[in-house]
C-alpha cells in the first residue's frame, strides 16, 4: 500500500464517522432517607430486649446476662429512649406509645428539606453543565474531523509534488521565472491556512 492510498483510506474513515452529537441520557435520582433498623433495644430498667419489628405485631424477647432469650412478660415496657411498648400474653406488641417530643423535630425537618433542595439544585446545575460539555465536545469533534480532512489533502498534495527538480532545464526559457519547490509548498500551505 502506498502512502497516498493509506492517507486516502484514513480520510475515508474519518468521513464515514457519524457527525451527530451524542444524545444526553436523562438520569433520575431519588433521594430517600435511610431507614435504621434496630434488632436489640435496652429498657429503661437496663434489661435488654430483642424485637423483630418495632411496630404493632412485633415479637419481643428478653435477653438475660448470659444471652438466653425468653418471651417478654405482658404489660407496658419503657425503652431507654422513652418509647413505651404494650405487650399481650404472647409477647406481641399491641400498642406503641411515643414519648412527647419537643419542637426540635420541625427544625430538623426544615433543615433536611433545605439540604434536599440544595442537593436537587446542585444536581440540576450538574445536568445543565453536562449538556454544555457534550455540546462543546461535539463541536470539537467536528472541528477535529474537518482538520484531519484538510491535513490529509495537504499531505496528498505534498506526495504528488515532484521531489526532485529536472536534471536538464529547458534552455529556451531564459527569461521565464520558474518557481522553486519550496515556493510551491509555501503557496499551497498559505492557500489552506486561510481556510
Amino acid at each position: 500500500m502506498t502512502p497516498l492510498e493509506a492517507l486516502l483510506q484514513i480520510k475515508q474513515m474519518f468521513a464515514e464517522m457519524p457527525q451527530q452529537p451524542v444524545q444526553a441520557q436523562e438520569v433520575e435520582v431519588t433521594i430517600e432517607p435511610a431507614e435504621v433498623e434496630y434488632k436489640e433495644y435496652v429498657l429503661k430498667s437496663g434489661a435488654k430486649v430483642k424485637i423483630d419489628k418495632l411496630e404493632v405485631g412485633g415479637k419481643v424477647m428478653l435477653v438475660d446476662d448470659a444471652g438466653n432469650v425468653t418471651p417478654a412478660p405482658a404489660g407496658e415496657h419503657e425503652l431507654a429512649d422513652g418509647m413505651v411498648i404494650v405487650l399481650d400474653e404472647a409477647s406481641t406488641i399491641v400498642e406503641i406509645k411515643q414519648p412527647e417530643v419537643e419542637e426540635v423535630v420541625p427544625a430538623i425537618e426544615e433543615e433536611l428539606k433545605k439540604k434536599i433542595a440544595e442537593m436537587q439544585s446542585e444536581l440540576e446545575n450538574l445536568k445543565s453543565g453536562k449538556k454544555k460539555d457534550e455540546e462543546k465536545m461535539a463541536e470539537v469533534e467536528a472541528k477535529f474531523s474537518k482538520a484531519i480532512s484538510e491535513l490529509t489533502d495537504v499531505v496528498v498534495g505534498l506526495i504528488q509534488t515532484p521531489s526532485v527538480d529536472p536534471t536538464e532545464s529547458n534552455k529556451q526559457n531564459f527569461n521565464k521565472a520558474v518557481p522553486s519547490r519550496d515556493s510551491k509548498i509555501s503557496t499551497f500551505l498559505a492557500k489552506y491556512a486561510r481556510n
